[in-house]
């Protein structure tokens, strides 16, 4: 069984993970596999080659706070930097998804935008109030209210995770709710295995 699990910056994502690490789920972490695909050559060279903006240090690594800043937001620039990550993101989550020994929790903030959801048996998205989702990214990130804006607006609603999931877990309360909520949702799961 591959489950994907999605939502906004600042829902929860992470507590819902442990929840399903707990069950025995292998995470597949695709922004660990993002940042492995961000120091990749190949990868580096290409987006070097067709980003219209200078995003490598003169060393050619990436400069992440400049990506970040562009990608963020300008949503053209966003589109044309993700057709040319995601291929490399894919290449490595298929190959650590085909290696697990265990149902598998596919961990994928772009889970939609890299068409990873096709391969996934269910969805299950965290949704929180955008307000809790700005805090929550502020503090984590320290982000200035401005960037954690600019980052929640270029992701897709509540409404969009609650219509393309199989299972939507609000968390607008405590951590030991969402835990409760993440485990109901896991025997449900199990069930339809």
């Amino acid at each position: 069984m591959i489950i994907g699990l999605a939502g906004n910056s600042g829902a929860g994502k992470s507590t819902v993970r442990e929840a399903f690490q707990d069950r025995g789920f292998t995470v597949v972490d695709c922004d660990n596999s993002a940042r492995k695909v961000a120091d990749n050559p190949a990868f580096l060279r290409e987006l070097d080659s067709r980003f219209p903006k200078k995003l490598l240090n003169p060393d050619g690594t990436l400069n992440r706070a400049v990506t970040a800043d562009i990608i963020f937001n300008d949503s053209e620039m966003r589109e044309l930097y993700n057709r040319i990550i995601f291929p490399y993101i894919i290449f490595d989550v298929i190959g650590k998804v085909r290696s697990a020994d265990s149902d598998v929790l596919l961990d994928a903030p772009t889970l939609f935008e890299a068409g990873l959801d096709i391969i996934c048996t269910a969805i299950v998205s965290v949704t929180a109030e955008p307000e809790f989702c700005r805090q929550r990214i502020c503090r984590r990130d320290k982000l200035t209210e401005e960037q954690a804006k600019a980052r929640l607006s270029s992701q897709h609603s509540a409404e969009f995770f609650k219509e393309h999931s199989d299972f939507t877990i609000e968390n607008n309360d405590t951590k030991e709710r969402l835990f409760e909520r993440a485990y109901d949702v896991i025997d449900k799961l199990k069930g339809i295995k």
